[in-house]
């Protein structure tokens, strides 16, 4: 299990692992969906239940269970997709690596990864309104006002540490049997070169 917190690079990894030879089940690209509120593919709808089973089914099919497989963490649910409950316990079960990656490369990663929320400001804020019940009015209208100024750095600092981090460690630290062994990763650069060594050492 690739674990890490929210715009750690995550992803970047898996695909730089693909890139180099890994085994890799990438859930997030099969269920068309980031896997988090703000988690939405522009101008691209999920699959339905069913095809997102069918395509797991096909990808596992492809794996070699003698093999490392790595999956990024994910809860239960990506989006409106469901994953099969016998994933679930087997990730749950399984050896874990921690990437760690300083704050401000992790927003510089997201800026570049949601680029179609800086070009539509408005988009970005109704997409937040999910998160009212755990912030309330005063902090949305907060991030709506850093959100129209342009300071979109600062606003997703401030999501990170405010919202994504807290909900992500307490969900990692109690599914995850494994994680307080986890072999760390250090990702200070997210390039696609830097990613590619990573993988190579793993």
């Amino acid at each position: 299990m690739v674990c890490g917190p929210t715009g750690s690079g995550k992803s970047r990894l898996l695909a730089a692992l693909a890139g180099t030879g890994h085994q890799v089940l990438d859930l997030e690209t099969l269920a068309k969906h980031r896997g988090s509120v703000l988690g939405r593919l522009p101008e691209q709808a999920q699959p339905s239940q069913k095809w997102f089973d069918s395509a797991l089914l096909l990808a596992m099919q492809k794996l070699d269970p003698a093999l490392p497989v790595f999956v990024e963490a994910e809860s239960s649910k990506i989006g409106l997709i469901t994953l099969p409950p016998a994933l679930v316990t087997a990730m749950h079960a399984s050896d874990c690596l921690l990437v760690e990656t300083p704050l401000a490369t992790r927003v510089a990663g997201l800026l570049e990864d949601y680029r179609h929320y800086v070009k539509d400001p408005e988009t970005f804020i109704e997409h937040l309104k999910p998160l009212y019940r755990f912030h309330g009015a005063k902090q949305l209208e907060h991030w709506s006002s850093l959100i129209r100024a342009g300071d979109f750095a600062t606003m997703v600092a401030e999501l990170l540490t405010l919202h994504y981090d807290p909900s992500y460690f307490r969900a990692t630290s109690s599914h995850y049997a494994n994680l307080d062994k986890a072999q760390r990763v250090a990702l200070e650069d997210l390039s696609e070169d830097a990613l590619k060594e990573i993988a190579n050492s793993l």
